[in-house]
């Protein structure tokens, strides 16, 4: 520190003068406050200058002429600052020290920031004067302006980076923070220091911390933006991608916290509709080769079971008719498993009746009941205030019964199986997310939910995948499900499975409400065939059906006429269409298909008698020729007793 001005005027303890007599003393002084650059003075009580070194003059711009006039202190300070300096003066003469920053006020007018520091003069123990240092603060004044400036710029672009931003200290604390990380944590700026460690995930922390450790190392191939988990003081997880800059000759670090939480949100939901559209995709091809299969298996099978009936008919020997039976017996069965696969290659409605859901899950828990583990609680809990669809009734049951057996079989230790329903309303939105055709509007939403195994993810995804079987060898086709998904789809519907391991599984149906209460259900025919003489045009490519059906129909008392393909069928009826008094016609065939037969046919009679047949169910094309006036549709594989039944109605008709 400088010595006080007063000291000057004392040796100091320990030295001799330099100088003995007073003058050599004043001189002394006079020379080394000439030489100084700060501005130094004296005044006496009324403030009136009695000394200034050059460095006064120049900072004021006066000389020595205005020193010789008189030139008083509060002439070098703007006129709001005098009732303030004369304050001052008052109390460093009752010996209080000053060191206030004015605003000081040259010759020319023209004013800059200055410090005055001052002490008292005393003589003879009382005070008669001031004497004491003007800084000129200008220099000061424009750098802290700059550095003001400069914090303020890099406050603006702190703070409206658009993302989190702090800054992160050795010990791991935040020393810095803007508003927007204030928001993204949850953290309230009065709570002072935290650690950013508070505010990672825990999974996360060893791995940034080891990025932190090799940064301060000065390791080149640590990541300096990197994804990790930050949990808010609310406790909700948010996802960020973390950009972090070491601030030069620091051991801090700028990091720049971006929010991608809903970006996240976003790719996740676009990844789950795109593993659902390939999902969509992958069943609909496997569904179009399970549904060209099941067709040609049916007219095979069709055969097969035909002539073994026609076999057990002929047959006088006991055994052959037993042979007979269980070659029908074991067709039957393998029927069962085509039409399991029609319905999921949704080829398998065969009718469009308004049905009763809450009736078809009571039915179901009816068969259930009596026969499954006691262990398990069945439960049904059916709030939808309406609850019919239009659809196939046997078709809706059988899919509620795969359900129930799947939730069954989930359950080897018992627990509970319930059935709920809700209507509810899908909106556009929604709809559009699905991967498959859904129209907007009201749906009745069934539940089928379990207490069971659950499944992992991979079963998930193929659980309604054709032949697809967690069971073991020999307890399942792998069918059951994959009927569930062609039916629920046929219907024009939507189905959803949410499952864990260990926690269960439940199966939401969605299938559009239908405005008719109203319970139907298919009708039982018991009309025993009877002969007739009647002339039939039988329209079908494949040679063994057409053999087998022709059998059966010559058996009862008709006459045939076979046609192997549409355009042969054509010519038979233009030219003698009068002795016909019914025309079965396959669907599907080679030149002509049994669409264009058909119109063909009634283009040569519009009376024209038709039953129509195929492998594949009443849908499509079928459907469209029964509204045409076709009377009805025989399912092909079928046996001797419902080619009779149909052949009689329509010839009643």
């Amino acid at each position: 520190m400088q010595p006080s001005l007063e000291a000057l005027d004392e040796p100091s303890p320990g030295h001799l003068p330099l100088f003995d007599s007073l003058e050599e003393r004043e001189q002394r002084y006079r020379e080394l406050t000439e030489f100084l650059p700060q501005t130094i003075f004296e005044m006496d009580q009324d403030g009136t200058i009695t000394f200034a070194n050059q460095a006064f003059f120049a900072a004021f711009r006066y000389d020595s002429d205005d020193f010789k006039q008189g030139l008083n202190i509060l002439d070098l300070h703007i006129p709001e600052e005098r009732e303030l300096v004369k304050t001052s003066i008052s109390g460093v003469l009752t010996g209080g020290r000053t060191g206030n920053e004015y605003v000081g006020l040259r010759k020319d007018g023209t004013t800059f920031p200055i410090m005055a520091q001052a002490s008292r003069i005393l003589c003879k123990g009382k005070p008669v004067g001031l004497r004491g240092i003007i800084v000129d603060l200008t220099e000061q004044k424009r750098a802290e302006a700059v550095l003001r400036a400069s914090k303020e710029r890099y406050r603006a672009v702190f703070e409206n980076t658009g993302n989190a931003a702090i800054l992160v200290e050795e010990d791991t604390s935040i020393s810095l923070a803007n508003s927007e990380w204030f928001r993204l944590s949850g953290c309230s700026p009065e709570l002072g220091p935290v650690s950013w460690r508070d505010f990672v995930h825990p999974e996360d922390i060893d791995r940034l911390e080891s990025y932190r450790a090799a940064r301060y190392q000065g390791d080149p191939e640590v990541p300096w933006e990197y994804e990790y988990r930050l949990i808010n003081r609310s406790g909700e997880l948010r996802h960020v991608i973390n950009h972090v800059s070491l601030i030069p000759e620091t051991k801090t670090c700028f990091c720049s916290l971006m929010d991608i939480t809903d970006r996240k949100k976003v790719e996740c939901e676009r990844q789950e509709l795109q593993e659902r559209l390939r999902q969509s995709e992958k069943m609909e091809a496997i569904g179009q080769l399970a549904g060209g299969v099941a067709h040609d298996f049916n007219n095979h099978l069709g055969a097969i079971m035909g002539f073994a009936e026609l076999i057990g008919d002929e047959a006088q020997d006991e055994r052959v008719r037993h042979f007979a039976q269980n070659i029908t017996k074991s067709c039957q069965r393998a029927a069962d498993l085509t039409k399991q696969l029609l319905a999921f290659a949704r080829k398998g409605k065969y009718l469009a009746v308004p049905v009763n859901m809450h009736q078809i899950i009571h039915d179901v828990i009816g068969l259930f009941e009596h026969s499954i583990d006691r262990r398990i609680t069945l439960e049904h809990h059916l709030e939808a205030e309406r609850c019919s669809i239009l659809g196939d009734p046997g078709q809706i049951q059988s899919a509620l019964m795969n359900l129930a057996l799947n939730a069954r079989d989930a359950m080897p230790e018992g627990g509970k199986l319930s059935f709920s329903t809700r209507a509810v309303f899908l909106d556009e939105d929604y709809c559009r997310r699905m991967p498959y055709a859904m129209s907007p509007g009201r749906y009745l939403r069934i539940n089928v939910e379990d207490t069971g195994m659950g499944m992992d993810s991979v079963t998930k995804k193929r659980i309604f995948e054709p032949f697809f079987t967690t069971k073991e060898v020999g307890k399942g086709t792998g069918l059951g499900l994959a009927s569930v998904y062609g039916t629920v789809k046929h219907h024009h519907g939507a189905i959803h499975v949410y499952s864990e391991l260990g926690r269960g599984s439940c199966f939401k149906l969605y299938l559009p409400l239908h405005e008719e209460e109203v319970w139907l259900t298919e009708s039982q025919f018991t009309v025993v065939p009877a002969q007739s003489t009647s002339r039939i045009l039988l329209v079908d490519d494949e040679e063994l059906v057409a053999e087998m059906a022709t059998e059966m129909l010559q058996s009862l008392g008709y006459e045939v006429v076979v046609c192997r393909n549409g355009r042969e069928a054509v010519e038979v009826f233009q030219s003698s269409w009068q002795d016909f008094q019914l025309v079965i016609l396959d669907m599907v065939m080679p030149q002509l298909g049994g669409k264009d037969t058909f119109r063909a046919l009634r283009s040569i009679h519009p009376g024209a008698n038709i039953i129509l047949s195929s492998g594949f169910s009443v849908e499509g094309e079928a459907q469209e020729l029964l509204n045409a006036g076709a009377f009805s549709f025989l399912q092909k594989p079928y046996q001797k007793s419902e080619l009779a039944q149909a052949v009689e109605e329509a010839l009643k008709a």
